[in-house]
């Protein structure tokens, strides 16, 4: 641009340079470890999560639902099967389409307990029956009880006769 007056005098041209960009970011998730570290796409420790765009950008997430507040600090894993929102939002305003993820964060050690026969009971004969029951402090159920008659050296599955081994025999 350049201004000129009544006199005469005429400004000196000046110039800006304008970037057009019509292209929505895209928004890269990434976990660490990198893929789930448990059986059946579980992780078994905590992860973190993190984000990448294409572009300068900021990148909005929340767990589980598209409404509700948008965050954009480092996300906070929660146990238990969750899904992630996210998307991303570049200096020149334009929209990325919301992403999701699921992820699924199981901590915690399964227990189970020999409820029959009793510890320190005597029992006689070939056969006899073990039962007992077992449960997931974490949120991914309990897949297979085994039992050891030999002090560990040998293990047996036994038999789910419940929801998710809940009892066994």
């Amino acid at each position: 641009s350049r201004a000129k007056d009544n006199a005469g005098n005429l400004e000196t041209p000046t110039s800006i340079t304008v970037n057009v960009d019509n292209t929505a970011p895209t928004t890269t998730l990434t976990t660490t470890p990198a893929t789930p570290n448990g059986e059946n796409s579980w992780f078994k420790t905590t992860p973190s999560i993190s984000f990448t765009t294409s572009e300068s950008a900021t990148t909005y997430h929340q767990w589980d639902s598209t409404t509700g507040p948008w965050l954009t600090t480092s996300p906070i894993v929660p146990a238990g099967t969750h899904t992630i929102y996210y998307y991303s939002i570049d200096t020149a305003g334009n929209i990325e389409t919301t992403k999701n993820q699921i992820i699924k964060v199981d901590t915690g050690i399964p227990v189970s307990n020999i409820t029959s026969p009793l510890n320190g009971a005597y029992i006689k004969g070939a056969a006899y029956t073990i039962t007992g029951t077992s449960s997931d402090i974490g949120s991914s159920n309990v897949s297979q009880v085994e039992i050891s008659t030999n002090n560990g050296a040998t293990w047996n599955l036994v038999t789910n006769t419940g929801v998710n081994y809940s009892t066994w025999s």
